[in-house]
């Protein structure tokens, strides 16, 4: 990938940013992008990997960490009153990369964009209560789980624009619109026999490091989503999870022998699978109706993530020795904002 590339991921994340109402992220991308010398940190990040958000993640994670600077006063996650972008900002950042080099630099080659929203849940949990209506209890395998705070969405309470009361007892209130037709809700929750989260890289609550990391790859100008992570961070590390590091999406057909129980198996990933090539797509879906139809079992994955058209939604498929089959159970924001059921 030629180094102009790089710039040009910069300037769109930028764009991006802009385009959200992130002050800070609107400006401090272009800046990386302008200046030669904080490009290099760019063109250390793995071509598979988002380049801006690792480069702004590795910044935000030191800032966090109490590396002292004033780049810190333009964070809203480290002070109540963030000053604005404005012309010293360039020779701020530009002294804090310099003084923080080599750390910069290590982080931009080692760590990945795991980014796990927990307001995700929004639309999980409905489509949980759909399929535990007609399959009765299951074992749930997130597969790209990163930290696994998905697995824990009967721990959190729900607030639903088209309710008057909140579902649910936990600390972490998470609220969202309805658009539509209201959403499956259970009575009680979905009786999960097992829940097992897969990483390539799994991220752990009880590691200080790894919490940080989550929280450093939060846009600044988002501090509601900031603030729920933490909470759902500090529910997290009195849960046990259980977290397999490996590949679920091409390892695919050894997770599912592994395991194997008399229980259904529901399988969830949200928008990791975008993040892989067609070829591992495609080899993903074959291995699943190979097994499908060679066990005799019935997998059950609900997809959450990007099409073509740039549409996001939550899906069913259902893969049975006979066929697979797809149900669209939403129409969803990528953040949990909105959702707007469309299943039967």
């Amino acid at each position: 990938m030629d180094r102009d590339h790089y710039s040009r991921r910069m300037i769109d994340f930028a764009r991006v940013a802009r385009n959200d109402g992130d002050q800070l992220y609107s400006v401090l991308p272009e800046l990386i992008a302008d200046n030669r010398e904080l490009m290099e940190l760019g063109y250390l990040v793995p071509i598979a990997q988002p380049t801006a958000n690792i480069v702004m993640g590795a910044i935000h994670y030191l800032l966090l960490k109490g590396v002292d600077s004033p780049v810190q006063e333009y964070y809203g996650t480290l002070t109540d009153t963030p000053r604005p972008p404005d012309d010293e900002l360039r020779s701020h950042l530009l002294e804090f990369c310099r003084e923080n080099r080599e750390d910069l630099e290590d982080l931009c080659k080692t760590k990945r964009v795991q980014t796990n929203e927990v307001r995700r849940s929004i639309f999980l949990l409905p489509s949980l209560t759909y399929l535990h209506e007609r399959i009765g209890p299951f074992q749930l395998i997130e597969l790209g789980t990163s930290a696994g705070l998905l697995l824990n969405f009967d721990q959190y309470s729900y607030d639903y624009s088209h309710r008057d009361t909140i579902l649910g007892s936990g600390p972490l209130v998470l609220q969202s619109e309805v658009r539509g037709t209201p959403p499956p809700l259970p009575g009680s929750w979905p009786q999960v026999i097992r829940r097992v989260g897969v990483d390539i890289n799994p991220l752990y609550c009880h590691s200080d490091d790894d919490k940080l990391w989550l929280l450093a790859l939060v846009w600044p100008g988002n501090l509601p989503r900031f603030n729920r992570l933490r909470e759902a961070l500090e529910i997290c590390t009195s849960s046990q999870l259980e977290l397999v590091k490996d590949d679920g999406f091409t390892n695919i057909t050894g997770l599912l022998e592994q395991y194997s129980y008399d229980v259904p198996t529901v399988l969830y990933h949200s928008f990791a699978i975008n993040q892989i090539h067609r070829e591992a797509r495609d080899k993903f879906y074959n291995d699943l109706r190979t097994y499908a139809t060679t066990s005799g079992k019935t997998i059950y994955e609900i997809r959450n993530g990007w099409h073509p058209d740039d549409s996001i939604d939550i899906e069913l498929r259902v893969h049975s020795p006979q066929s697979s089959e797809t149900t669209k159970l939403a129409d969803v924001h990528h953040h949990g904002e909105w959702i707007s059921w469309v299943a039967p």
